[in-house]
């Protein structure tokens, strides 16, 4: 008799300081040499210029959690909590090692067949890849679907961006965070960010920092984990041949 395990799932702190000394916040509008092309000589705002790329790092440093995180829930004060990712939650049972065989579409079928098997609901499919395993899926159901130029014969190449199976259609997406060797599916209905609120603070906020010498310090601070969901409902090839 099957024996209920629920998965649960931790925030972890994403947490980015921005020191901005003195000189960098008054060296504006200063570039020696000829301006052309409408270029502009200095960010007009540098603590907004440092602030917007901390964000964008956060949010890349969030995506590659949710796909590649291990889970670890903090035992004491000198332990970080961090948040498990999708490709760790594939249970036995949606997981194939490829064994350093090339992606194939018997792999592919074996995969959506294990994950039937297993109880997915296949609400809204999507297939993550790596740039390699990318072209890979576009080469396998190119050459399946005898895919050829278009009659105007000025436009080449081919695109996969949906694949239709035996069980659900799916959505195809590179994503730079998945490993090399790895296919990750994944039922995104049934996924979602979360967010820990700090009291007075809210979930993603900047706040000051003491002060030391000629410098402003910030902090951009935040507390975001993943709702996966069941690990059943998602699958994974992973030791593919990759270069």
């Amino acid at each position: 008799m099957a024996v209920r395990e629920q998965e649960a799932n931790v925030v972890q702190i994403h947490q980015e300081v921005i020191d901005l000394s003195y000189v960098a916040l008054s060296n504006l509008h200063r570039m020696s040499g000829l301006n052309t092309a409408g270029q502009k000589p200095a960010y007009e705002d540098e603590r907004l210029f440092q602030l917007q790329h901390k964000l964008i790092k956060v949010a890349r440093d969030v995506e590659h959690s949710f796909i590649n995180g291990s889970y670890q829930k903090a035992g004491n004060a000198g332990e970080a909590n961090k948040t498990r990712g999708l490709l760790e939650l594939t249970g036995d049972n949606t997981t194939i090692d490829a064994g350093g065989a090339p992606l194939t579409a018997e792999l592919l079928r074996q995969l959506y067949r294990d994950m039937a098997d297993a109880g997915a609901y296949f609400n809204n499919m999507v297939m993550f890849l790596s740039a390699y395993q990318k072209q890979q899926l576009t080469e396998i159901y190119a050459n399946q679907m005898g895919a050829r130029m278009s009659a105007s014969c000025n436009v080449g190449g081919v695109n996969i961006t949906q694949v239709e199976t035996d069980f659900f259609t799916m959505g195809i997406v590179w994503n730079r965070f998945v490993p090399a060797d790895t296919v990750l599916i994944a039922d995104v209905a049934h996924i979602a960010p979360v967010f820990q609120v700090v009291p007075g603070k809210g979930v993603l906020f900047t706040e000051e920092l003491a002060k030391t010498g000629a410098s402003e310090k910030l902090q951009l601070f935040g507390q975001i984990g993943l709702a996966h969901g069941a690990g059943f409902l998602h699958g994974s090839i992973s030791g593919l041949q990759a270069v």
